[in-house]
């Protein structure tokens, strides 16, 4: 036997002449060895193989199976299998419906970057929500014109009637 490190001997070691007495006593122990008959081996009663944790490995087995693709399933038109290798992907609309959300969640304070993240959204999709309710809210400059007539009693381009306005009250001396 040989070191790691070390430089590997060449020279092959000389085989021991086979003697009539070694070879005989080989073929003895082999022939014991046939002869004798071989155990059968130890097989499991019907009662342990259908206890539970005995069938964990049998179902296992039977769900792989059952996830494994057919080739069958699989074949491809001429058409589809003459391309230049290039992917097409067709991505489905999402549901508008559906709020979006962000993906990572962290709670007291265990993943502070994620949890600025989550902040920031939440906020910039307040905000948003703020001005579109803002927007449905404003009045238009008609309703504004029709607003101020209203008011103040100006009609005709600024120019009001003075039967409109109320009179002014004079200040006490």
């Amino acid at each position: 036997m040989w070191k790691p490190g070390t430089a590997k001997p060449t020279e092959a070691k000389p085989v021991a002449a086979k003697t009539p007495v070694a070879e005989a006593k080989k073929a003895s122990a082999e022939a014991k060895k046939s002869a004798a008959p071989k155990a059968p081996k130890p097989t499991l009663s019907q009662n342990t193989l259908a206890m539970k944790f005995m069938q964990r490995k049998n179902t296992a087995a039977v769900v792989q199976e059952v996830k494994k693709p057919d080739d069958d399933d699989w074949d491809m038109d001429g058409d589809a299998a003459a391309t230049d290798g290039k992917l097409v992907v067709i991505k489905d609309p999402s549901d508008p419906a559906i709020e979006k959300q962000l993906g990572r969640r962290s709670f007291g304070g265990f993943n502070a970057a994620v949890e600025e993240e989550l902040k920031a959204a939440t906020s910039q999709r307040r905000h948003s929500e703020a001005n579109k309710r803002a927007l449905k809210e404003e009045v238009s400059a008609e309703e504004m014109a029709d607003r101020m007539i209203k008011y103040t009693g100006l009609r005709n381009n600024g120019a009001g009637n003075q039967r409109d306005r109320p009179k002014k009250r004079q200040k006490k001396a």
